[in-house]
């Protein structure tokens, strides 16, 4: 038993040195965040209401938002609201401690293959831009993740007062977003598909009080106008296109797990079986892509969904312009896609001709992805950044099944870690100092500017009659689109290892 414990303290210091070298890696690109984003400018001035005692939700904000306010208020109180992004950034590591735990202390992976599935995690592109200023992923991931170690915790040792914080964790998170009922709901049903009636029953009247709770507190605006679309429903492609779009994003960001699931269902596997999966797999794959029209959600080329990850980069479209690129652009997202798609065509053939796999199905990981998936079929406009919430549970669900070689498994999964990393690394440096640049240069410049849409929001910027824009386009490129337009300062977005070809943001003034 001492041995065990010391074991066990060893995995936490570990993993408490990880998470601090993660969050000192990050502080002198956290550092320069001076800048509001995407909505997050709404939260920030919650945030200055509370401190003001105000505590009447914005119109515009959705999300019940209440505690990560608070959380943010209490902070802001002692370090400032200038410096909420360190916050942020704190909490994202947290997420990857609590991640980590879950791998090393309920599902006693090895050290190593922790670390790797928690790096994977941590550089995906969707957790990465989240960890930048002030959105809600991260605080709400927080919560889900403290959910779900205490359920697994009572799966192994089914004792309720695991339960009992795991449904807390569950009331914390509803106060950041209320899709934090989708856990609950899909407690109740994993009790109920295994037949634990009255922990079934207890789950649902949990479910229940919580919605009636939601159903008392007072709305916005925002939240009134973005009620379930249910004529969605109605759209098979919208539905489609949601659900394997969905499914791709998650394969791609997860390819060689998958890849070694396949593996360890194959090893046990008759060679005749094997050869009907490739088969199975093959005919899958192209089944799959007839009905898949991803434009009737957003783009029509892989990252497909609208909003933070483009193939350029994150939040491409913040400014006005055509994006610059980077080496190889095409190329990468050419194979990245028919890749997810072909190891998810394998891996769901696997799973639908192995038996020992098929059971997986009712696993809560499972369940807990079909229930949210559903109710994102139902949402008034699908976002990438909303399949954030699914990647930690499914790595969570697929680190169950991994059963190979540890060598081959390392490797796999270390390599692509490192793509993830290198990767990331070029879209969160030239999101920030682009951000960075162009928010600082607005606050200086005297005058109605067009900035980034974060800026124009906050301001009621109409951005037919200002006298700055900032433009990806030179005044080469520009053409019309900069007529009676002068350019006064051009500036280079310049960083070590920068995949990026000519990276550069255009001042412009209106000429009077």
């Amino acid at each position: 038993m001492q041995h065990l414990s010391s074991a066990r303290i060893n995995k936490i210091v570990i993993g408490i040195i990880f998470c601090l070298l993660l969050f000192t890696a990050y502080l002198p690109l956290i550092s320069k965040v001076n800048f509001m984003q995407n909505d997050d400018w709404y939260y920030y001035s919650q945030v200055q209401r509370f401190l003001s005692f105000n505590f009447k939700l914005l119109p515009q904000i959705a999300p019940v938002f209440y505690l990560q306010g608070a959380i943010s208020t209490l902070f802001s109180l002692l370090f400032g609201l200038n410096n909420i992004p360190f916050l942020t950034m704190a909490i994202a590591v947290l997420n990857i401690f609590v991640f980590y735990l879950i791998l090393t202390s309920i599902l006693h992976k090895d050290i190593f293959t922790s670390l790797i599935l928690s790096l994977t995690l941590f550089f995906n592109p969707l957790f990465q831009y989240s960890l930048i200023g002030f959105m809600t992923e991260q605080y709400f991931l927080f919560f889900l993740l403290c959910s779900l170690y205490f359920f697994l915790k009572f799966e192994i040792i089914p004792n309720y007062i695991n339960l009992i914080f795991s449904n807390i964790f569950v009331s914390l998170g509803f106060l950041v977003r209320q899709v934090s009922l989708v856990f609950s709901l899909a407690l109740f049903l994993y009790f109920l598909i295994n037949r634990k009636w009255k922990i079934a029953l207890y789950q649902i009247l949990f479910t229940l009080v919580m919605v009636f709770l939601y159903l008392l507190l007072p709305k916005t605006p925002e939240m009134l106008s973005k009620t379930y679309q249910l004529q969605h429903l109605l759209n098979f492609h919208y539905i489609y296109a949601v659900f394997y779009g969905s499914l791709i994003y998650l394969a791609a960001f997860s390819i060689p797990i998958l890849i070694l699931v396949a593996i360890g269902a194959f090893q046990k596997i008759s060679t005749r079986t094997i050869i009907l999966t490739v088969l199975f797999a093959f005919v899958l794959y192209f089944i799959m892509q007839i009905p898949f029209k991803p434009m009737s959600v957003s783009w029509g080329e892989f990252p497909y969904f609208e909003n933070t990850w483009e193939r350029t980069g994150f939040m491409a479209r913040d400014i006005i312009g055509t994006k610059y690129q980077f080496r190889g652009i095409f190329d990468l997202y050419k194979h990245w896609d028919i890749t997810a798609k072909v190891v998810l065509s394998l891996f769901l053939s696997t799973f639908f001709l192995v038996k020992r796999l098929r059971k997986k199905i009712l696993s809560f990981e499972a369940i807990y992805l079909s229930v949210y998936m559903m109710l994102m079929f139902l949402t008034i406009t699908f976002y990438d950044r909303y399949i954030l919430v699914m990647l930690p549970i499914l790595l969570i669900w697929f680190a169950k099944m991994l059963n190979t070689n540890q060598r081959v498994s390392w490797l796999l999964m270390g390599a692509f870690a490192l793509f993830l990393a290198f990767y990331s690394y070029n879209f969160i440096s030239d999101f920030v100092l682009r951000e960075s640049f162009v928010w600082e240069k607005t606050i200086k410049l005297q005058g109605l500017v067009s900035a980034n849409s974060a800026w124009n929001e906050k301001n009621n910027i109409d951005t037919t009659n200002v006298r700055y824009i900032f433009s990806y386009d030179s005044p080469r490129v520009g053409g019309d689109k900069l007529e009676g337009l002068r350019l006064i300062e051009e500036n280079r977005i310049e960083f070590p290892l920068s995949l990026f070809i000519k990276p550069n943001v255009y001042l412009y003034e209106r000429s009077l």
